[in-house]
């Protein structure tokens, strides 16, 4: 008996133990299982990266970039030296000038072995003068020149990479609009030799400023011959030093209408309230390369001034430029900021090519042009 009664307790016993233990765990099906760590090929840095890393590195330790600049000032150069200043640490030094007065300066320090300016960026024109001048070497592999589908206008000019635009220039003749109604602006450049026009034209010198030469190299496209222009100067024709000048006279209304002017430098204007239009005249609208950059040979910081051009044809860069200089970007992943009366159906467009920029600058130094309107350099 007292045998049965052991075995029982024994049963009651294990029962108890059984139902005490712990329920196994559930395993969580693979679809819950955390993610393993990245290791896919597009996560894995290229050498090119490397090497832009070493680049970055090296500007930092330079500390500095110096610019010699047409194109950076007021609003512009505040908002780029304060935002790549704040990115990359580097201090920009901007020393502007017209393009021709810089490029007689770099000559000068060359010719001295004092070698000040790292980057230089004017008109793309005189960009390519100051290449022709042996004053300029390649920006080599920057990351931006690789990207793809993101430009309107590809930014490398020439194939050595020393001549880089910054922003497309759509150029043509410009009015006041409280001096001519609508319907009363010429409506090609022919029209500027009627004698209603006479002693009413701005222009900026073709001797310091690339703008009227647009259409001169353009002049087989445009149906305009050389006399042309021979006509044009006996138009009284009011010459002023830069195409600033001659934005700035056109809105305060001394003269109705300038030759030719683009959104780079009428846009500010028209922001604040100036009453300039863009016309688009029959002859075409020119698509000008415009400003332009390059990175000079003698650079006391290259790998600062190759970081600063890469930055600003980066759609930061970009975005800064465009909107401060209401023009239109190069990217399309850019917004256009381009003042309504700014912009042209661009029904008729003349690109300039590599080829209409070394001739403008051949135009410009040997001063054609300004021959044939009778300013002699």
């Amino acid at each position: 008996m007292r045998k049965f009664t052991w075995l029982i307790v024994l049963f009651l016993m294990a029962a108890l133990l059984a139902c005490a233990a712990p329920a196994p765990l559930p395993v969580a099906p693979p679809a819950q299982m955390p993610p393993p760590s990245p290791t896919s090929v597009s996560s894995t840095p290229t050498p090119q990266d490397a090497a832009w890393d070493k680049v970055i590195e090296a500007a930092r330790k330079e500390g500095k970039v110096t610019v010699y600049s047409f194109n950076l000032i007021g609003d512009l150069a505040t908002a780029v030296t304060k935002t790549f200043e704040e990115k990359y640490g580097i201090k920009i030094e901007i020393v502007t000038g017209l393009g021709t007065v810089l490029i007689e300066r770099l000559k000068s320090e060359g010719a001295a072995k004092k070698y000040i300016a790292d980057a230089f960026d004017t008109a793309v024109s005189l960009v390519a003068t100051a290449k022709t001048t042996g004053l300029t070497t390649s920006v080599g592999d920057l990351p931006v020149l690789a990207e793809k589908d993101v430009w309107y206008l590809p930014p490398r000019l020439d194939p050595e990479g020393h001549i880089i635009i910054i922003n497309p220039s759509p150029t043509s003749i410009y009015i006041n609009t409280k001096l001519i109604n609508p319907g009363g602006e010429p409506k090609s450049y022919k029209e500027l030799l009627d004698s209603k026009w006479k002693g009413k034209i701005g222009i900026s010198t073709p001797v310091t400023d690339p703008v009227p030469i647009y259409s001169y190299v353009a002049r087989k496209q445009m149906g305009l011959e050389e006399d042309y222009w021979r006509q044009l100067s006996r138009q009284d024709l009011k010459v002023v030093p830069s195409r600033r000048d001659a934005d700035n006279i056109l809105a305060r209304g001394e003269v109705p209408l300038i030759y030719a002017a683009s959104a780079s430098t009428t846009g500010p204007l028209m922001r604040e309230g100036a009453p300039l239009k863009a016309v688009e005249v029959e002859e075409g609208v020119i698509m000008a390369a415009g400003p332009g950059i390059t990175l000079l040979k003698e650079a006391p910081h290259p790998n600062a001034a190759r970081l600063f051009i890469n930055w600003l044809l980066s759609a930061e860069g970009q975005k800064l430029w465009s909107e401060k200089r209401g023009s239109l970007g190069m990217r399309k992943d850019v917004p256009d900021y381009q003042h309504p009366d700014a912009k042209m159906p661009l029904k008729k467009i003349i690109y300039q090519s590599l080829d209409d920029v070394m001739e403008l600058s051949k135009v410009q130094r040997e001063g054609t042009m300004a021959k044939l309107l009778g300013l002699e350099k």
